[in-house]
């Protein structure tokens, strides 16, 4: 899964598959357009909550 973070820090995340690295070096400017989705925040954790 590769992530991406916007000036105003949401984070849009995207499965880029196998080459997700030359994907990745290849991008040039922030524009999550087709394929990309709004990353949800982690659930909190409080101290002491059981799971």
């Amino acid at each position: 899964m590769t992530f991406v973070v916007g000036a105003n820090d949401v984070v849009d995340q995207q499965d880029l598959g196998p080459n997700a690295e030359a994907l990745a070096h290849s991008i040039a400017a922030f524009d999550p357009a087709t394929g990309w989705q709004r990353a949800e925040a982690p659930p909190q954790i409080t101290a002491g909550a059981v799971h």
